[in-house]
């Protein structure tokens, strides 16, 4: 099926995937689908880590629906970037209202998702949340300081799942032979992850014309909607096709080989709830699935791509989920899936890859001198911390936490 849609100043041709799939690019890695019946299913996906009946109970997906709701009022332009520190010199505050976080977001957060914690040290290390300045448990944000809780500490080779929200960070302190809290050893926000133009290249993309500013201000919302979406499908047309049910009323929708993928009703164990933000200026995108890493036995091994979603140009759309225009959406994902953001003008060029992987902690020689301070103890400020010993209280007087952080179990596979 091709769709050919002409303005005074360019045309775009959409093409069908099935007859013209997207290009092998040798350049990525040797990868096959996780579900192959050959048993590439990474660790913490296994049927043993979880009951797979309850974590795909009505309710989890009723819950993400509701929160789905709330951002469609809120939008998802305030939630955070993911980024992770390892052995970090400094420790940053990534916290949602500081920072690079705008303060109005404190009270949003975004989807719910996981976060896999994989200790490669060779000590005990110990999960943390923060919360009012104070460091608690990641398991039970009713304990602090938290190396008193041992469900959050997790030893040489094991791993935590953690579920969460967006834009929740988490610290990782080596556990010292005292029994008390050694350097941070990792810092993680959870958050979307920005794909941008990594191919170096000028981008042949052609950038939308929007009316003037002053012009849209005086215009009602739903007007100046109408007319940011007309410019954005001069240059990204979302690809339709007849309706077969309502087709002599020359109804379209969109095209199936351009379509999302419908949610799975059994996922995997531990599935990551993941956002995309498109970033790269002018430029439309599509997300293509490339599937389960594998080192072949024998032989050059090739990727399979598939689409799965399409990045957009528009910053804050109707519906961010499900429309075409949308520079953000969400995708369950597993570690060592390999994402590949393609040039949707040009299915040829690579902009960007990102493979989903655990948050490991490893050894960090060079925090061993360093003089070990809270991250926020007695709600004091990053950078100005005083020292938590072992045998600190477990809850300081007057804190009152009844939520947790997230919820969490720990394995040692």
């Amino acid at each position: 099926t091709t769709t050919t849609t002409t303005t005074t100043t360019t045309t775009t041709t959409t093409l069908s995937l099935k007859e013209h799939p997207p290009p092998v690019d040798m350049s990525l890695p040797a990868c096959d689908y996780m579900d192959d019946g050959k048993g590439n299913v990474p660790k913490y996906h296994l049927d043993s880590t979880c009951d797979r009946a309850l974590a795909n109970h009505p309710a989890t997906r009723t819950s993400r629906h509701v929160r789905y709701k709330a951002l469609l009022q809120t939008g998802v332009d305030h939630i955070p970037d993911e980024i992770t520190a390892v052995c970090p010199q400094q420790v940053e505050n990534w916290e949602m209202g500081s920072g690079d976080a705008p303060a109005s977001s404190t009270s949003s957060y975004g989807h719910d998702t996981k976060v896999l914690i994989d200790n490669e040290a060779s000590t005990p290390v110990v999960v943390i949340f923060l919360k009012n300045g104070i460091e608690y448990s990641a398991m039970n944000a009713a304990i602090t300081p938290p190396h008193h809780d041992p469900t959050t500490i997790l030893q040489p080779g094991q791993w935590a799942h953690l579920t969460t929200f967006e834009g929740h960070v988490f610290y990782v302190r080596e556990l010292t032979k005292e029994g008390g809290l050694g350097p941070i050893l990792v810092q993680h926000r959870t958050g979307i992850v920005p794909i941008t133009n990594k191919s170096g290249r000028v981008l042949p993309c052609e950038k939308p014309k929007f009316p003037a500013q002053h012009h849209l201000e005086q215009l009602p919302p739903k007007k100046q909607e109408q007319l940011v979406k007309r410019a954005l499908e001069k240059v990204d047309p979302e690809p339709k096709v007849l309706d077969p049910i309502r087709h002599l009323e020359e109804v379209t929708k969109r095209d199936p080989d351009w379509d999302r993928s419908h949610p799975h009703t059994q996922e995997r164990c531990h599935i990551i709830y993941k956002g995309f933000r498109n970033m790269v200026d002018g430029c439309a995108l599509n997300m293509m699935y490339v599937g389960m890493q594998e080192a072949p036995t024998s032989g050059p091994m090739m990727c399979r791509e598939e689409f799965k979603f399409h990045l957009g140009l528009h910053p804050s759309p109707e519906d961010y989920m499900h429309s075409w225009e949308s520079r953000t959406k969400f995708e369950a994902t597993f570690v060592g899936h390999t994402w590949v953001a393609r040039l949707a003008s040009d299915m040829t060029i690579v902009v960007d890859t990102y493979t989903v992987a655990p948050v490991v902690v490893r050894d960090c020689p060079s925090l061993k001198d360093q003089v070990v301070i809270g991250v926020g103890a007695q709600g004091m400020g990053i950078g100005e911390l005083q020292a938590i010993p072992a045998n600190s209280t477990a809850t300081p007087p007057g804190v009152n936490v009844t939520a947790n952080a997230a919820q969490a179990n720990v394995h040692s596979i």
